[in-house]
């Protein structure tokens, strides 16, 4: 069985009369005055109305980053997805190459291009003597 603790005789009085105002109620606002967002910024000085101005023009930029890496992220995985079957595909590495050459935005052809031009010099005969 829980026992409940008596509250103070003293506290109950404190309770009862506090009387806490409303602050947020529509009284207490006072009536609205219908401000649009663009007579705020009109309305505005010059230093507000010139960070807004490059919060947007900002805020266009980075949007346009977004898109852009966007799009060339879904052609590199186009682009390495059609590599992989014709790596996977073919024995022949000239043949490989050839195709990975067009591949630029692939990094898994690009790499396998790196490769293969090394290994051609490494196999290269030694014109040393």
């Amino acid at each position: 069985m829980t026992s409940v603790l008596p509250i103070p005789t003293f506290v109950i009085p404190l309770f009862a009369q506090a009387d806490v105002p409303e602050i947020l109620t529509p009284e207490a606002i006072g009536p609205s005055e219908g401000h649009t967002v663009m007579q705020l910024v009109l309305g505005s000085g010059p230093v507000v109305q010139g960070v807004l101005i490059l919060l947007v023009i900002m805020s266009v930029v980075t949007w346009g980053i977004v898109f852009t890496k966007s799009f060339q992220v879904k052609k590199a995985k186009r682009q390495t997805e059609k590599f992989s079957d014709v790596f996977w595909s073919s024995r022949n590495l000239a043949q490989i190459s050839e195709i990975s050459s067009k591949m630029s935005s692939s990094p898994v052809a690009t790499v396998f291009s790196a490769g293969h031009r090394e290994l051609n010099q490494i196999l290269k005969p030694s014109t040393r003597k």
